[in-house]
């Protein structure tokens, strides 16, 4: 179910995190002028009690949505609920609720919502044309050229999903081709389905940061000063790429990294 894939994603996201963060501190290790001027240089410093008055709250509305889910406590949908009324609470809190922020919200939440219902329907009526037109029967025939041998298939459909990376959104990859190709995978292969879905989920996050079309890069690009220039933005997300490859290496050929959390919490 749900609950599974977020147990089996918090192992192999902690990973990346510790890579991305190794990777940072070599960098400034061997380049400190990188790091930007901060307060801390001339004296200033920062307060332990600053730092947790800043991570605490995310944190603890992470737990809540998370625990929640893991803990059998809620329902994906209802942890979701939760979630939205504990950032309430926490707006509250910090006194930045108002009218104006509660009306600019629900207009981003139903954009957003609408936009993800017409890409599902979009996706629905696609895939009801390809399988129409046989397109999931000529793909399979395709890929079954490799049937006998097994890690090339999955690396096969793995560079095809990197690849689609650079030109679709993850969302379209997710309700379009997934569900044509991913049977593969999980029934000729018979790979855990929990593990695929990890291993798919890596993968397709490197589309946030694969131009021309990475959102990622969209955001920084939007963010970052004028003398940083675009090729700058995608000459530095190639070591970040590698590092995920990385991880999806590290969690197929140690399956345990997603599927012990799982296994450890519902014994399934």
């Amino acid at each position: 179910g749900v609950a599974d894939l977020f147990a089996a994603a918090i192992i192999p996201g902690i990973l990346l995190i510790t890579l991305y963060l190794s990777y940072i501190f070599v960098i400034i290790r061997r380049s400190p002028q990188l790091t930007p001027s901060t307060d801390i240089r001339s004296g200033q410093g920062v307060r332990i009690s600053q730092i947790v008055r800043l991570i605490l709250p995310p944190l603890l509305l992470i737990t809540l949505v998370l625990g929640t889910i893991l803990c059998g406590v809620a329902s994906p949908t209802e942890a979701a609920a939760c979630g939205a009324l504990g950032a309430l609470v926490l707006a509250a809190y910090r006194r930045k609720i108002s009218r104006t922020l509660l009306k600019d919200v629900a207009v981003r939440t139903t954009n957003l919502t609408a936009m993800v219902f017409a890409l599902l329907f979009g996706a629905q009526v696609f895939g009801v044309v390809f399988r129409g037109m046989y397109g999931d029967e000529i793909l399979i025939d395709m890929l079954s050229v490799l049937q006998d041998y097994e890690h090339l298939l999955f690396w096969a459909i793995m560079l095809f999903f990197f690849i689609l990376g650079f030109f679709l959104d993850f969302l379209e990859i997710c309700f379009i081709f997934i569900p044509i190709i991913t049977p593969i995978l999980t029934d000729h292969l018979e790979m855990p389905p929990v593990w695929v879905a990890i291993l798919i989920a890596l993968n397709l996050q490197t589309s946030f940061l694969t131009p021309p079309f990475g959102f990622s890069l969209f955001y920084l690009r939007g963010v970052a000063p004028k003398e940083v220039q675009t090729s700058d933005i995608y000459r530095g997300i190639i070591p970040f790429v590698v590092l995920q490859i990385v991880t999806i290496l590290l969690v197929f050929f140690f399956p345990a990294l997603a599927l012990w959390l799982p296994d450890a919490i519902w014994g399934s």
